[in-house]
């Protein structure tokens, strides 16, 4: 998928023509029409940040993040970070932009933090248990 059909999809979800989203994020209906079809690769950030205002979206959604560059990915994740409501929403965020190479280092550091937590929930069931049975 590219920016342009993300754009679309979206746009088309609203009910919005081309000339109504560019009204409200300064641009003609003709730029829109670029995006979507291709002839502007990636709008510039400003613009894309007033067309994720509209849409209720921003850069480190996981179904976008893919689309931008490298540059414009680290930008998102660092100035969503603060923004993520819970710890699987920022996983999500990063494995939409890591490759399958560090997916699989994730995996493994993962699967390790899995182990030693039901290593430590194990020790703190028999440490209660030991001590109910002195009461």
């Amino acid at each position: 998928m590219s920016y342009g059909a993300w754009l679309k999809q979206h746009r088309t979800r609203l009910d919005l023509s081309q000339e109504a989203l560019g009204e409200l994020v300064g641009v003609s209906g003709t730029y829109i029409n670029k995006i979507e079809n291709r002839k502007v690769k990636m709008p510039y950030p400003p613009l894309r940040s007033r067309i994720h205002a509209v849409f209720g979206t921003t850069e480190s959604d996981p179904d976008l993040l893919p689309l931008l560059t490298r540059q414009d990915q680290d930008r998102a994740l660092t100035v969503d970070r603060h923004s993520v409501r819970s710890p699987g929403q920022r996983l999500d965020q990063l494995l939409a932009v890591v490759t399958p190479e560090q997916r699989r280092n994730i995996e493994t550091i993962l699967s390790a933090l899995d182990r030693l937590v039901l290593e430590r929930s194990d020790d703190v069931t028999i440490a209660h248990d030991s001590q109910g049975d002195n009461t």
